[in-house]
């Protein structure tokens, strides 16, 4: 059996990624303000470039007037903070459910 927060984790999880799957469709979606929520982990991986962290961003941010795609290693970045981010959450709701 799972952990309450491991459930919690996997609901949260599972909550993520059906509030994205409308992009996938249309496009204007990420416009919305849970489009902006969504790019929450592209927005750190711009501040911690900004800070002096390289290899997050491709061309070393240097993509002329548009924003640059993350490279491989933003893109573990990124995946680990909203994975840290989300199993935080679900730790903080299990504690407070009591389990």
């Amino acid at each position: 059996m799972l952990s309450p927060t491991l459930k919690t984790f996997a609901m949260l999880l599972a909550a993520l990624a059906l509030l994205a799957l409308p992009a996938a469709i249309w496009p204007a979606y990420l416009e919305s303000p849970i489009g902006l929520l969504l790019a929450a982990p592209y927005f750190l991986l711009l501040i911690l470039s900004g800070l002096g962290f390289p290899g997050l961003l491709q061309n070393n941010g240097l993509c002329g007037w548009g924003w640059c795609a993350p490279s491989p290693l933003g893109y573990f970045v990124m995946l680990a903070a909203i994975l840290a981010a989300l199993y935080g959450c679900a730790a903080l709701i299990s504690r407070m459910r009591g389990s």
